[in-house]
């Protein structure tokens, strides 16, 4: 299949169904988007909203890009990481290899709202490891933590904007943007919501058309 230009064009025919979503968000908004009505997912503990992970000496911090024609902003929509495509040509630099030496990838993951979902996971990972390995990893989890937390009690009053489920966030609004570590080693990624007009699903959609 080959790549179909994909970057937003602002058609009004395009808007999507969840601007309803965008004010209770707005404290998160990634400023300078290519795509509008883009959101940082903030970290979450027992409930409580947490700053970034801040840097220090020694940080590594791997980014994530998708291949020319697949997306229009930073990081690589989820949902064409799990959409059958050949993950390769997804992901820009596949095959860069990222970890030598390890086969456990320590990701602590969360999400507002669902203390009940967080924790630290061991994801398996091939030693060496390349962008695309790491990238699947690390989508395989958050595409489990999203299944879950469809079937949970929300328990954010007052952030109801974070919902996720029907009418609400999807696994089809995220985007992976990187990964980095803190002084224990254990890795967290920055993850976007875009909730704009031709989000993810849009472009998914368009691709699969094709």
């Amino acid at each position: 299949m080959d790549p179909v230009q994909l970057h937003p064009t602002l058609s009004p025919d395009n808007l999507s169904r969840f601007s309803s979503l965008v004010s209770a968000l707005e404290d998160h908004r990634v400023h300078g988007s290519f795509i509008e009505d883009t959101f940082r997912v903030p970290r979450s503990s027992r409930g409580a909203l947490m700053k970034p992970l801040p840097a220090w000496k020694g940080q590594r911090r791997v980014m994530f890009e998708a291949a020319p024609n697949f997306f229009g902003g930073r990081g690589v929509p989820l949902s064409h990481l799990s959409s059958g495509l050949a993950p390769g040509s997804v992901v820009k630099d596949p095959s860069e290899p990222i970890f030598l030496g390890r086969n456990v990838l320590n990701l602590r993951v969360s999400w507002p709202g669902y203390p009940q979902c967080e924790g630290v996971k061991q994801l398996p990972i091939p030693s060496p490891a390349t962008r695309v390995d790491v990238a699947l990893a690390v989508v395989g989890e958050y595409i489990r933590l999203m299944e879950r937390a469809r079937f949970e009690q929300f328990q954010a009053v007052g952030r109801e904007g974070w919902r996720v489920g029907k009418g609400c966030i999807a696994l089809e609004n995220l985007i992976l943007v990187s990964i980095s570590n803190d002084s224990d080693d254990i890795y967290e990624a920055e993850i976007h919501v875009v909730l704009g007009r031709n989000d993810p699903a849009n472009m998914l959609a368009a691709l699969r058309r094709r």
